[in-house]
């Protein structure tokens, strides 16, 4: 029996409409915008304005996350082994997590 590896939606992501710690992720690269994750803070207190704004960040993180394992993948392959050891196996290790991989 052949398995197969899923794979991540394609990017760019974006943020849609952040705010008051809740926000849904997008996929873009069809020009429609077909929404991958819906987040929110765990608290439905408007007034809790430093959680609201670190779930708008963590929004931001995770919409970036196509183009930063781009970016590693970039590095490792443009390097060729070049870049100092503790920085080599924390990029492949990212890239190792990012595809499913242990930590």
């Amino acid at each position: 029996m052949t398995t197969t590896k899923a794979t991540h939606t394609p990017g760019p992501w974006r943020v849609g409409v952040p705010g008051r710690g809740r926000f849904c992720i997008y996929a873009t690269a069809d020009g429609h915008g077909r929404g991958i994750c819906r987040m929110s803070n765990t608290q439905d207190e408007p007034a809790d304005h430093q959680m609201n704004l670190e779930a708008d960040a963590n929004a931001a993180l995770i919409a970036a996350a196509p183009a930063l394992l781009a970016a590693c993948k970039a590095a490792l392959g443009a390097t060729d082994g070049v870049l100092p050891g503790r920085v080599w196996i924390t990029l492949r290790a990212a890239v190792r997590l990012a595809e499913g991989g242990a930590q």
